[in-house]
C-alpha cells in the first residue's frame, strides 16, 4: 500500500470562508440586541442585514482581516455607494485619529504573504469570536 496524500485546501475557498465568519465576527461585534448601525450613514437593521465594510480595500490582504479596518456598513454604502468613502474617512477620523488611519494606511500597503494554514488558523479563531459573541 502507498502513502495517501492528503488533497491541499483549495485557497480561494478557504479564503471565501474567512471572508465569511470574519464579516459575521465584525457584524455580531457591533452589534447591540440584534442591531447593528452603519458607520457611514448612520441607518440601523439587524445585524445579518448589514455588511462588513473595509475602510482599505480587501485586496490589501495585510488589513483585510483586520478588526480596525473593517466596520459595519448597510448594504447601499457599501456596495452601491463604494464605500461611501468620504463618509468613512471622516468617522475613521474622527473615532480613531489621523496618526492611527496614516498608521492603518501602512500596514494596508505591506506585502504579507498569508499561509493557506495561517488562513485556516483564521477561521477557527474567528469562528470561536462568533460562538463566544453568540452566547
Amino acid at each position: 500500500m502507498g502513502l495517501v496524500k492528503k488533497k491541499k485546501p483549495n485557497r480561494k475557498l478557504v479564503v471565501k470562508k474567512l471572508d465569511a465568519i470574519f464579516s459575521q465576527y465584525i457584524r455580531l461585534k457591533n452589534s447591540t440586541n440584534g442591531l447593528a448601525t452603519c458607520v457611514t450613514c448612520g441607518d440601523t437593521k439587524p445585524w445579518k442585514e448589514m455588511q462588513n465594510g473595509h475602510f482599505y480595500s480587501r485586496s490589501r490582504y495585510a488589513t483585510r482581516w483586520d478588526e480596525n479596518n473593517c466596520n459595519v456598513q448597510c448594504m447601499k454604502d457599501n456596495i452601491f455607494l463604494k464605500g461611501h468613502y468620504i463618509a468613512y474617512t471622516k468617522y475613521m477620523l474622527d473615532k480613531h485619529g489621523r496618526d492611527f488611519v496614516d498608521d492603518l494606511e501602512v500596514r494596508s500597503k505591506q506585502l504579507h504573504k498569508i499561509s493557506t494554514v495561517e488562513l485556516e488558523e483564521k477561521i477557527v479563531e474567528f469562528t470561536e469570536k462568533v460562538k463566544q459573541l453568540q452566547k
